[in-house]
């Protein structure tokens, strides 16, 4: 614009020479000679010429402009970050359309909108801090927000903003950090489940080491007696020492088949292998190989079992989850007591349940045991000793399934345990 400025000057003042001049030759009543005409004509097109000349390099110096511009617009409009332009009152003057994508509206409505209009209510309070940061310092502020989209979906967004050269005005990068913040929660509660096993698995080690070491302190002592006792053909109590080592024995096997089946399910060595099955079918199997333990007790197992119910599930899984559950209601039930064993089915599980008349259990260790550690098993009603680990291994064999555990139970009335499985039929 200055050298147009400087050109159009140049062509006045030659215009006013050749004026200046002629009327000096008019004044002297000189003739203007052909000479003199072409010599005037040809500094005329000349500069005619420059200015043409000129003019073209002034469009095309415009034309190169509003290419740069046009670049400036199309990176802005265009640009992976959502951009805003906000006033001191918070409002939208302008942005890109990455920043309308972010909101989920056209940026023809949203000018003029206040932004904290989108913010979720608790963190609006933040990002009017943030703006009065940057306009009270006139320094780069940043935060953390949560966005609010028209369709409920919330997304964490991280603002960086400066001061632009008006200082009513700032300038707002908006980056969209959701999936970021999605993968740092799911590391944090990795490290949460990770310190929870680590701590699981001392406690695990813990007690192993200390009730494993009861049942083979039974058998030993015991048949230390026994052989001495033979050795010196006092047979006096020999049947009773028996029956304590075959029960500490029982107890040993008890708790080292929990032990591997545990351990495998922890170290995802225990395949599952869920198949079409008769649940009354898996019961009856079950209690069969119990029956030894209930009689020994003289305790009736009852079992009110529909027929016909199929289930979903892996059979050697629900198999121990019965034997644990089976087994610890023959331990709580006194002498002549009365187990009921029960299915029933729903609109997608069969519930099966396994109900005593027993010791039952009170209210705060109902709470503990189902957590490793603090679920320690109580002392049966003829001194049958465990380590809760049963119920642990319950626990995870029905969540395996998609099914859940609970227990039910009134001290001094009794207990049922619950767990659900699959179901394959329709409800009745």
């Amino acid at each position: 614009m200055k050298r147009n400025n400087s050109n159009t000057q140049q062509a006045d003042l030659l215009k006013q020479r050749a004026e200046d001049k002629l009327m000096l030759r008019k004044e002297k009543s000189e003739a203007i000679t052909e000479t003199d005409s072409l010599k005037l004509l040809h500094e005329l097109q000349v500069h005619k010429l420059e200015l043409e000349m000129q003019n073209d390099e002034l469009i095309q110096a415009n034309e190169k402009a509003e290419t740069i511009s046009n670049k400036y617009i199309a990176f802005f409009d265009f640009a992976p970050l959502g951009y805003f332009k906000i006033n001191r009152e918070g409002k939208i003057i302008e942005l890109n359309y990455s920043a309308a994508a972010m909101i989920g509206k056209d940026r023809s409505v949203l000018v003029n909108r206040k932004v904290k209009s989108f913010i979720t209510n608790d963190y609006r309070e933040i990002i009017a801090d943030f703006f009065n940061k940057i306009f009270e310092s006139g320094s780069k502020q940043s935060c953390e927000s949560r966005f609010t989209r028209d369709n409920n979906q919330s997304l964490f967004l991280h603002f960086e903003g400066i001061i632009t050269d008006t200082e009513n005005l700032c300038f707002v990068s908006v980056a969209d950090i959701t999936e970021q913040k999605q993968i740092f929660e799911n590391l944090k509660q990795s490290e949460i489940r990770l310190r929870e096993l680590n701590a699981s698995k001392d406690k695990f080690f813990s007690i192993i080491s200390h009730d494993l070491r009861g049942p083979f302190n039974s058998i030993i002592g015991y048949s230390e007696i026994l052989v001495e006792q033979i050795h010196a053909r006092d047979y006096d109590g020999v049947e009773e020492y028996a029956k304590y080592i075959h029960n500490s024995s029982w107890r040993a096997m008890d708790l080292l088949t929990n032990l591997l089946e545990w351990s495998r399910s922890q170290t995802g060595r225990m395949e599952f292998h869920p198949e079409n099955m008769q649940i009354a079918e898996l019961i009856d199997a079950t209690i069969e190989t119990l029956i030894d333990a209930s009689h020994q007790k003289s305790i009736s197992i009852d079992r009110d079992l529909p027929d016909n119910i199929t289930v979903l599930a892996d059979r050697a899984m629900i198999k121990t989850t019965l034997r644990n559950l089976i087994s610890n209601a023959i331990k709580f039930t006194q002498p002549h007591g009365r187990i009921v064993i029960s299915a029933r089915k729903e609109l997608k599980a069969v519930i099966v349940a396994i109900s005593d008349n027993g010791l039952g259990i009170d209210k705060n260790t109902l709470e503990k045991l189902f957590r490793i550690g603090e679920g320690k098993s109580s002392t049966g009603t003829c001194k049958e000793t465990g380590t809760g680990l049963g119920l642990l291994l319950c626990k995870e064999f029905v969540e395996k399934h998609g099914g859940k555990i609970w227990i039910e139970s009134e001290l001094g009335k009794g207990t049922s345990v619950h767990f659900t499985v699959p179901n394959l039929d329709k409800p009745e």
